[in-house]
Formats: structure tokens, sequence, C-alpha cells
């Protein structure tokens, strides 16, 4: 249903073009996108690109790319951009509805909530808009670290949130969950900078929802204030105050 509710809202963008605004910064002339090769892309992973380091991002329109007919003669396609956009919304509704269904013991509300989410008028940028899929990668990892961690926290609590869990006491599934979690993590903020809010974000849901003591949160997000710090440190000396392109709108 939630899948199905993108795919009729948003399918018509797989038909649009490539726009002037940041497309062709990112896409049709990056030097590490068109054309598509294995030193480009392991360039992409060893310096930033535009003063801004998103490798995942980049490997992704690399990816992308290549479908397109990066490595061929003339335009490439700019449906296979779209259409990855739009996968990767439609995915990120998924990943919010699992998120949900912990919280709340209700399967209706929960997809009522995926709904709201999709469908919202502030995604139309993001999903018809080939630039950013950076906010859409960064958005699907965000949901899948907030969903395995919620795993994680309700690993050891036989609570209504977590009894038809099969890692309900299971200290190596949590473990694992955990695993997940901070990798999905490290690959948001790698997609776009902003994913280091996610825990901010999950310590509320931590503390708040799942009433969790501040202590045991602390400890368990200590990893992921690393993390981040790191990553806000980095991107402070990578971008610079001034505007290092213009294109036309």
């Amino acid at each position: 249903m939630i899948v199905g509710a993108v795919l009729l809202v948003f399918g018509r963008v797989h038909s649009y073009e490539f726009l002037g605004w940041d497309d062709n910064v990112n896409v049709t002339q990056n030097p590490y996108v068109r054309p598509v090769g294995p030193k480009r892309i392991a360039r992409i992973w060893r310096q930033p690109y535009k003063a801004l380091y998103i490798p995942v991002t980049y490997t992704f329109l690399a990816g992308e790319a290549y479908l397109a007919g990066a490595n061929s003669p003339g335009p490439m396609n700019p449906r296979v951009f779209h259409l990855g956009n739009l996968l990767l919304h439609a995915a990120a509704a998924l990943m919010v509805f699992a998120i949900l269904r912990r919280l709340v013991d209700h399967h209706g509300a929960a997809c009522f909530g995926a709904l709201f989410y999709a469908m919202h008028p502030l995604q139309v940028e993001s999903v018809a808009w080939i630039s950013e899929v950076k906010g859409l990668l960064a958005g699907l990892f965000s949901w899948v670290a907030i969903w395995q961690y919620l795993c994680y926290a309700t690993a050891d609590r036989p609570t209504s949130i977590a009894r038809d869990s099969a890692v309900a006491n299971t200290a190596r599934r949590a473990r694992y969950h955990y695993a997940i979690a901070t990798a999905a993590l490290f690959l948001a903020i790698l997609s776009k900078p902003s994913a280091v809010a996610v825990p901010a974000l999950v310590a509320a849901l931590d503390i708040g929802l799942l009433r969790r003591p501040w202590q045991r949160t602390c400890w368990s997000l200590a990893p992921w204030c690393v993390i981040s710090a790191s990553c806000v440190i980095a991107t402070h000396f990578m971008q610079s105050d001034k505007i290092l392109y213009t294109t036309p709108i």
C-alpha cells in the first residue's frame, strides 16, 4: 500500500529531465561520475568534490550514471536517476512504517504515519530533483539506523513494544542490531552531513518513549556522538563560507 501510494503520487517524475541547477555540476558534468571507472570512484572516497565529502552519494550517482549511459557517446538518460530517487523514497517510507510499528501497537496508525511522511509536500523537491539524491540516501540510512537502534534498545526488554520480536532476550542479537544501526548512521553521514542530527533524535526516542535510563542511553550513543562530532569538524574544514560555484536556474 505504501509503495503503491508513492508510485501513484510521484511516478510522473520518471519522465522529467535534468535541471540546470546543480544537476550539471553533480551529474552531467561531474568528472568523477562521467565517465564511470574504478579509479574515479576511488577518488570520490579519497577527497571531497566541490568542498563536500559525500562519497556514498557520488558512488550511488556513478552507478546510476553507468546505467544511464555515461560511458557511451551522447547524453545520459535522466529517467534512470529519477527512478532511483523514486525507489529510495519508497524504501524510506517503508522504514518509517517499521519504526512506527515498533513504537505503536497499531498497524493502521503506523501505516498512516508512514503515508503522511511519504506524501508530505516537502518531499516533492527531494524526489523530483536528481541532485537531492543525497538527502534521500541520508534519509533512508538514517531511518535504518533509528529502526535498528530501537531493535537494539528493546532487545533485552520483554515489553509490549518488543513482545513479537525474536530478539527480546538475546544479547548477541542486540549487538547485531547495534552494529547495523551504527553502520547505517555512518553511511547516512557520508551521504549528507546533516545526518549528524540522528543521535539527538534517537536519544529523545530512547529516553522519552522507551523510558530507558539516561545513563544507558548516553553509553549507547557515545560512539555515535564521536562519529557525528568528527564529521562536523571535518566538514568545517572542507567547506568554505564562500560560494564555490554558480549555476543558472
